[in-house]
Parts: C-alpha cells; structure tokens; sequence
C-alpha cells in the first residue's frame, strides 16, 4: 500500500504541539510494516531549509494566491523518508510560527495557506505529478485535514 501523509508540522523540523509528534512516528512506523509511505507538506522555512536532497518534481499554475508554485521532493534527515513540499514563498515563506503572526493572530491568508496544502492533493493525484501515486492518503488533525471535503 502507498501512503501519502498531508501535514503541517513534522517533528525535528518543525513542532508546535502533538501533530508535529504523530507526523513524525507513523510514516516511518508504517514504511517498518512494509507501507510505502509519504509526506506532502508546506514549504515553510524549517521544511525547506532542513529537508535532505531537494528538487523541482514540477512547475505547477498559480493557485490560492501563490503567484510561484512547485513541487519539490526530498527527504526528511532523520529517517529518510520521502517528503514532497509544496514550494510557495508568498504563502509559506515567514519566520517563526506558521500559523500566527508577529502580532499573534492567525495570518489573515491561512484559509489560502492551507486550502493550497489541502486542496491540491485530489488534483495531484488524479494527473500522477507524484511519482509512485498513492493508492490512499491520510491528513493528520489540523488544517490539513479539510482535503476530503475540498
């Protein structure tokens, strides 16, 4: 079975609360079961500065407000795992918390954020941009977990 798991946070890179933790133990926990299992996450800056062996999967149009949008594939540095990240500075690209701003109060675009995040996913999938296309995908609690409804 192919997995691919939809997240907004993985621990080491980046930990907010327990999402973090459960994204970060059950994709290599089902790769250990023989699942082939994935990730697709934003492309914040903890993602994209410490993911291992980065590289353009495909240029894809403007959607949700992100006037830049690839699709890059790497790996996480800890286990290895397959990660896609969905490269969009103008949505992901802000220090600190990915979900607050400096005046901590959610990001006025975080509906965009991670309807881009969410939404995608159906779309990816039926065209086959990533490779080895899962046969189910699961989106951990948080803002991600909206894309069966999108």
């Amino acid at each position: 079975m192919r997995v691919l798991h939809v997240c907004s946070e993985i621990f080491p890179l980046l930990k907010t609360g327990g999402l973090a933790d459960v994204a970060g133990a059950l994709p290599p926990a089902l790769v250990r079961a023989g699942c082939d299992a994935r990730l697709l996450v934003p492309g914040f800056p903890a993602m994209m500065n410490e993911m291992n062996n980065l590289r353009l999967v495909a240029e894809l149009p403007p959607r949700f407000g992100a006037s830049a949008l690839r699709l890059l594939a790497g790996t996480l540095p800890d286990s290895g795992l397959p990660a896609y990240v969905i490269d969009a500075p103008g949505l992901y690209d802000r220090p600190g918390n990915p979900y607050y701003g400096p005046d901590n109060h959610d990001y006025s675009d975080n509906h965009r954020r991670f309807g881009l995040l969410a939404g995608r996913l159906p779309n990816w999938r039926k065209g086959s941009i990533l490779p080895g296309t899962p046969t189910s995908s699961t989106a951990t609690t948080g803002m991600p977990a909206l894309h069966p409804l999108i």
